[in-house]
């Protein structure tokens, strides 16, 4: 049924999970092969051709889970339903010239538990942000707006994407498109009596920028990226509450955005092993770029002081 285009177990749990999709069928042969490569998940891209080569269908994206408890499995049907929502909502819009895509989540198979969808086109926003990568000054400039103006859409509808980070926002900067990936439930964060008045945007940009400030001292991805996932953070969270109206609503929005990222980095394990006191350094650091990134907008919280922020992301590069 299925050609696969490297050696891995993965790989052939990933073609079990596309028998499973198509009910066993094999009108026709499947290429499957490695997408990506995350902390929940292996993710596998399957495309298929007829035997006469005449005619093609769309390509399939296959997430393969890591674990298979069944509280995993309630984990990826909730994901199936946070996508399938986004998709009705955002997918086939557009915003600020960028059209909008998500995927369709299509099957849920338990055994290996997987989640199979479409495929939508775009780069990671991260890759953009690595040395020799193409985030020129104009898209660093275009495209939070246009990421703000849709996710506001699905924000004021009362729902956050639960994943909100630049690996799981796309570009395709040639065809002016956006697409947004992995959207799940934001986690039940206890922050008092308050806490049922949050913006559902402020679980989603303090996630964002606790995730960017956790990866600023990773020696993994190099001193150019850290900065420029920085920088283009702090134009996201710009954009944003330059969109809010009210100097005092903006003060409120930055508060609840800061309480979400200490919230995630109180997660964190800070034990008294080497690997626990490497961990609490590296959230003692993240809390104050934390930190220091709210107090600037603070600060501000006027229109006129975003746009240099972009412009700080350009002369990086």
């Amino acid at each position: 049924m299925a050609e696969t285009t490297a050696p891995s177990s993965n790989l052939g749990q990933a073609v079990q999970a596309l028998r499973d999709f198509t009910q066993g069928t094999s009108d026709g042969t499947w290429r499957v092969r490695p997408l990506d490569q995350g902390e929940q998940a292996t993710v596998f891209v399957a495309e298929s051709r007829n035997q006469d080569q005449s005619q093609t269908r769309d390509p399939v994206v296959i997430k393969l889970y890591r674990l298979a408890s069944p509280t995993q499995g309630e984990f990826v049907c909730r994901q199936f339903d946070s996508m399938s929502r986004a998709h009705a909502a955002l997918s086939g819009r557009t915003f600020d010239g960028w059209r909008i895509s998500t995927p369709i989540p299509l099957h849920v198979c338990r055994s290996p538990l997987a989640l199979v969808m479409t495929m939508v086109p775009g780069t990671k926003v991260s890759r953009y942000l690595r040395p020799g990568g193409d985030l020129a000054h104009d898209l660093a400039a275009m495209v939070p707006p246009a990421i703000i103006a849709a996710m506001s859409e699905y924000w004021r509808a009362g729902q956050s994407h639960g994943d909100f980070n630049f690996d799981n926002i796309l570009l395709e900067p040639t065809t002016r498109q956006i697409s947004f990936v992995d959207f799940d439930m934001p986690p039940l964060i206890p922050c008092g009596d308050g806490a049922a008045r949050w913006h559902p945007a402020s679980y989603d940009l303090g996630y964002m920028l606790y995730d960017v400030a956790m990866q600023v001292k990773s020696d993994s991805i190099g001193p150019v990226a850290r900065d420029r996932r920085l920088t283009l953070a702090e134009r996201v969270l710009c954009v944003f509450l330059e969109s809010e109206t009210g100097h005092e609503n903006r003060l409120h929005l930055i508060d609840e955005i800061q309480a979400i990222a200490r919230f995630h980095l109180e997660t964190i394990d800070v034990s008294l092993s080497p690997r626990g006191l490497w961990r609490r350094a590296l959230r003692w650091l993240a809390a104050r770029r934390i930190d220091a990134t709210l107090g600037r907008l603070r600060a501000r919280c006027v229109p006129a002081t975003c746009a240099p922020l972009a412009d700080q992301l350009a002369r990086r590069q």
